[in-house]
Order: C-alpha cells, then structure tokens, then sequence
C-alpha cells in the first residue's frame, strides 16, 4: 500500500474514534446499540449515562414512536433526581407525541424546581404546538419568578399557528 492511502485510512479511523482512549466508542458510532440497551442505562446510578441513554433514544427515530419509551420519558421527566437529567427526558418529549406527553410537559413547566428544566420544558411545549398546552404556559408567563422562563414560554406561546383557539384555551 501506498503512503497515501494508509494516511487516509488513519484519518478514517481516527474520525470513528478508534483513537480514543476506550477503545469502544468506534463500535457505539459504527454500531449503536438497540433501544433496549438504552433503556438499561437509563436506570443507570449516574446521571451522565442516563442523560445519554435519553438522548440516544430520543435520536431514534424509529423509538419516538413507541408508546413505552414515551412513557419512560414521561416519568424520568418528572422524577429525575438530576436536573440534567430531567431537562434530555424533557427535550426528548419534544419530538415525541403520544398519550401523556403534553400534560407532561404542562406539569414540568408549573411544578418543576430547575429553571433549565422549566426553560426547556416551555420550548418543548412550543414545539409541540398543542393548543391544550397553553394555560400552563400563560400560568407560567403571568407567575415564574425567573424572567428566563417567562420569556421561553412567551416564545413558546408565539409559536402556536391557531391564535383563535389559543386565545379561546386561556
């Protein structure tokens, strides 16, 4: 083999990480691991492997979709110890439709302690673009006691299409 080509094939392979100190995250990119593997670390004792986990399946096109991952998301959501935590479940929910996702994030945004939590919570609730999920953001817009947060959810209020139903809803 010519020089020019092991150069590009070292390039390669430093680009899908078999450079890297654990030797198996080229394998994690080439191959990602199913949703099943995934849920597993979601029970994880550290937060940073659950927060990944999260945002994996949330990547997943194919598992938005199914019912029981939504419902994982729904209640790491609310009972996550770790704010970082609560805050991937929440923007996983934002890409994710099912039963209980809105009134999730309606809880989330009134009740949650974690400004970034409530923050990405008022955003998500934008992005489902609910009209149902209007009275907590109004609740919040009139009463958080974080500007931020009044100002993510009257971002997330504008982004509702249908200001009829919207102003009928609050």
């Amino acid at each position: 083999m010519n020089r020019l080509t092991l150069t590009a094939i070292s390039a390669v392979l430093l680009a899908a990480g078999c450079g890297s100190p654990s030797g198996t995250d080229w394998k994690e990119r080439l191959f990602p691991p199913p949703v099943a593997t995934q849920l597993v670390r979601v029970e994880s004792d550290r937060p940073d492997d659950r927060r990944e986990a999260l945002q994996a399946i949330a990547a997943d096109s194919g598992a938005r979709r199914l019912p029981s991952v939504v419902k994982v998301f729904c209640i790491v959501a609310k009972s996550d110890k770790d704010p970082m935590v609560r805050s991937a479940a929440v923007r996983g929910l934002a890409v994710m439709e099912g039963e209980g996702v809105v009134t999730t994030l309606g809880a989330v945004v009134t009740h949650d302690e974690s400004p970034y939590v409530r923050m990405d919570s008022c955003r998500a609730i934008g992005q489902q673009k609910d009209t149902g999920a209007a009275a907590p953001l109004m609740e919040v817009l009139c009463g958080d006691r974080m500007a931020d947060v009044r100002v993510a959810a009257a971002e997330a209020l504008r982004n509702f299409k249908d200001k009829a139903a919207l102003k009928e809803k609050v």
